[in-house]
């Protein structure tokens, strides 16, 4: 395949909805989507190509992110971590 972009995959919304700034719709891009299926579950499942996927869900954070800004908070939710992840050395190095 030339072009990775125009691979087939499924973009699956679970429907759980709780928490976020609106409801998820497929209705941007409807006009690329090659197969659509409703599951019993009140999940949907789309098919189309990689690069719209990306596109779709990039849009959904950046809209997440507009509205409630960074989740978590990159500073809050990196307090207390010495110098990245690495925990402090206890005593002389080689003993």
């Amino acid at each position: 395949m030339s072009d990775i972009g125009q691979l087939s995959v499924l973009v699956i919304c679970t429907g759980v909805e709780e928490g976020l700034s609106a409801p998820i719709s497929f209705d941007p891009i409807a006009h690329q989507i090659s197969a659509f299926s409703h599951g019993s579950h009140g999940e949907t499942a789309v098919e189309t190509a990689l690069d719209t996927a990306v596109d779709f869900v990039m849009g959904l954070e950046e809209r997440e992110v507009a509205a409630f800004g960074l989740r978590p908070d990159s500073v809050v939710s990196t307090r207390g971590l010495e110098d990245g992840c690495f925990p402090t050395r206890v005593g002389p190095v080689g003993r």
